[in-house]
């Protein structure tokens, strides 16, 4: 091994004991890929990574882009929050493509109390003012439309995606809509990529009220070896991730991410008609661990 590749190594594990993490409500609409490797915004040449990062649009014709279709199931603990999303091609062209995708949230089991309570003047809730019978269950549904377009010249890929959003809570129902711009270039054996997450949102409510989407960005470094990978990126909200991802024979993929003291693992498996990846979340500080599914559909197989 040359003296360069070893201190990378070295470097990267010393980085890894140094990793942060916070929680991203918009990891649940992550590809599992990217979740394993730390929720990083990486780049691939699969459907998988259209919620993150632009798809890797070279060599279009060998990977059949326009003949895929993706679906991707998420959870918490307890099912707290479930969460299911797929994304297929609307048109592909040699340097340009437009992808389609669809995002369903649901949190069950909320109570509603606000009409439970009947105060007798002092400001202090007691178990004798409260009528349990005025307390009832909700839901908390969310649908996200995603519109990703990604333009290429030379080695690199400009995206931008156009994101309207529907959300209901109890009787309340909301619209809204954001719009990201993310970039990547690839040399030799190198990805660099940046984006900028919900650009000039807005989400307004039945009752008037207003909401805006904190605007996020990330930077991201990814060397590509023989047979691994390793992933650095900075996010405005999460601090420093890093991610690997070691491949057996192009067929099993072992991931393993680092953000805030917390690890996550994944695996991949590549077949001839579909590929599975799947990631695991230890979260117990917040709302329990979070696992994901995803499978990636590959349609002209089959013919």
């Amino acid at each position: 091994m040359k003296f360069g590749n070893f201190f990378f190594h070295i470097f990267f594990f010393i980085s890894v004991l140094y990793s942060n993490w916070d929680d991203n409500i918009f990891s649940s609409i992550s590809s599992p890929r990217n979740i394993a490797l730390g929720g990083i915004h990486l780049s691939g040449d699969n459907l998988n990574s259209m919620f993150d990062a632009p798809i890797n649009i070279f060599d279009v014709d060998k990977k059949y882009h326009n003949k895929n279709f993706y679906f991707c199931l998420s959870s918490q603990t307890q099912s707290i929050s479930n969460t299911i999303y797929f994304g297929s091609s609307i048109y592909i062209e040699k340097n340009s493509n437009l992808y389609f995708g669809l995002v369903r949230r649901l949190i069950n089991n909320n109570y509603n109390t606000e009409d439970s309570w009947t105060d007798n003047g002092n400001n202090i809730p007691d178990i004798g003012e409260i009528d349990y019978t005025d307390i009832y269950l909700y839901r908390d549904s969310e649908i996200g439309i995603l519109l990703s377009y990604n333009k290429k010249i030379n080695n690199n890929i400009f995206n931008f995606n156009i994101k309207p959003i529907f959300h209901k809570i109890d009787y309340y129902d909301a619209f809204g809509i954001s719009f990201d711009f993310n970039y990547v270039r690839f040399l030799n054996n190198n990805q660099i990529g940046f984006g900028v997450k919900d650009l000039l949102s807005i989400k307004k409510w039945s009752n008037s009220n207003s909401e805006k989407y904190k605007t996020t960005f990330y930077i991201n470094y990814t060397f590509f070896g023989d047979n691994i990978l390793y992933s650095f990126e900075y996010d405005s909200s999460l601090k420093f991730k890093y991610g690997i991802e070691y491949i057996i024979e192009e067929l099993v993929f072992l991931r393993l991410g680092a953000n805030d003291s917390r690890l996550s693992i994944g695996i991949g498996i590549k077949m001839r008609f579909f590929d599975i990846d799947y990631s695991y979340v230890n979260n117990t500080f917040n709302f329990g661990d979070f696992n994901q599914l995803g499978i990636s559909i590959k349609i002209k197989d089959f013919k």
